[in-house]
């Protein structure tokens, strides 16, 4: 490996345990949450999940590949949503298609994802709010009830680093959304469209390797029943 190669490396692996470290905080944060709940399976899982998270660091810097695999959606939705400890201020709405389609990910660098959106949400309404978590064929979509993103802004959100918080955020949580989404063959989009709060968009290809849908309506999931 030449030197510039080698810097190009230690660079990247750099940026990622950025990523690391902002994902461990929000773990740390959600075992105190659990802790103060007296949720010991909760914190059981959130101690798991860091575990996880290193391991995938570790993996990466030595160049493994992230473990992508076929999931079954709506086992793992309910599993990752059950895990949560959300403030009380936060109202969290699910509607979950029966039924669903295995989709191509990786698990953690996807609960990664989902728990980067759900805190976005939660920042984005100062911990006050509504949030619809919903899913459909090769499709997860978080909206929350905010003040949503400002369209000049919206274009760069996805941008590592960049942050519309104040003398808070590292600009990271999203990033990650991002690059867990490219690593699988997906897409997150920040729908542009949405009248009220922001709207995530993620979309997955199947096991078999067909692309994720592009012709749903932009609201099709916010309109499934709880």
């Amino acid at each position: 490996m030449n030197e510039a190669t080698r810097a190009d490396r230690l660079q990247t692996i750099g940026s990622a345990a950025a990523g690391l470290a902002h994902d461990l905080n929000n773990q740390l944060t959600l075992i105190v949450n659990h802790l103060d709940a007296q949720n010991l399976d909760g914190v059981r899982a959130a101690t798991r999940q860091c575990s996880e998270l290193v391991e995938a660091l570790m993996a990466y810097g030595k160049g493994t590949p992230p473990h992508i695999c076929a999931i079954r959606p709506g086992a793992f939705l309910r599993e990752f949503i059950a895990s949560l400890c959300l403030p009380p201020e936060i109202l969290l709405v699910k509607s979950i298609m029966p039924n669903l389609p295995q989709i191509w990910a990786d698990p953690v660098g996807l609960r990664r994802a989902l728990y980067n959106l759900i805190l976005n949400s939660c920042q984005a309404m100062n911990y006050q709010g509504v949030i619809r978590f919903s899913a459909a064929p090769m499709i997860i979509q978080v909206r929350d009830s905010g003040p949503g993103i400002p369209p000049d802004l919206a274009r760069r959100v996805f941008e590592p680093f960049f942050t519309t918080k104040t003398g808070s955020g590292t600009g990271l949580g999203l990033a990650v959304v991002r690059e867990t989404m490219r690593q699988c063959g997906g897409s997150v989009q920040l729908d542009p469209a949405c009248s009220v709060g922001a709207r995530f968009t993620l979309r997955f290809r199947r096991p078999d390797g067909k692309k994720p849908p592009t012709d749903l309506p932009a609201d099709l999931l916010t309109r499934l029943p709880a």
